[in-house]
């Protein structure tokens, strides 16, 4: 048994060698949620608030040419080496499962980044992994940003 991460699980899938027990992209209960989150430092978002929309702003702007161009996307990341995965079709396949959200997908679909902060620490909590109480972890963690400062 091993986990891996994308594209390794997949790859290995592929094969026909290996099996998914779960896959918290698809599989409960992480299904739907974000897997990852940007972070910034207090200081810097004191201090430099401006410059955290701007990265926002241009993260925004990456997810939704991706979400409008996935195959070139996939080219420019497997002729980059930016991860190590050959497989054109299945890598196209992979970046389009993620979802990345396109402007208009943003903003008929607001999702609210706090409440999967809350989720996985709650679910974090539960399993006692996380002993912080999650509403104090999720109010500690997560700043709302106003994406169109400086812009």
């Amino acid at each position: 048994m091993a986990a891996l991460w994308d594209p390794f699980g997949s790859v290995q899938e592929k094969t026909g060698n290996f099996r998914v027990i779960l896959d918290i992209s698809k599989d409960e209960p992480f299904a739907g949620k974000y897997c990852c989150f940007l972070y910034a430092s207090e200081k810097l978002l004191d201090e430099k608030p401006e410059q955290v929309a701007a990265l926002l702003r241009a993260y925004r702007a990456a997810q939704n040419w991706i979400s409008e161009n996935p195959e070139e996307a996939v080219d420019i990341i497997i002729s980059g080496k930016y991860a190590q995965i050959e497989d054109r079709e299945l890598a196209i396949k992979l970046i389009k499962s993620y979802q990345y959200p396109s402007y208009a997908e943003r903003e008929k679909n607001k999702t609210q980044v706090r409440d999967n902060v809350y989720y996985f620490a709650e679910q974090l909590n539960q399993i006692g992994y996380l002993k912080t109480d999650p509403d104090a972890f999720t109010k500690g963690a997560y700043v709302e940003v106003d994406i169109n400062l400086g812009s």
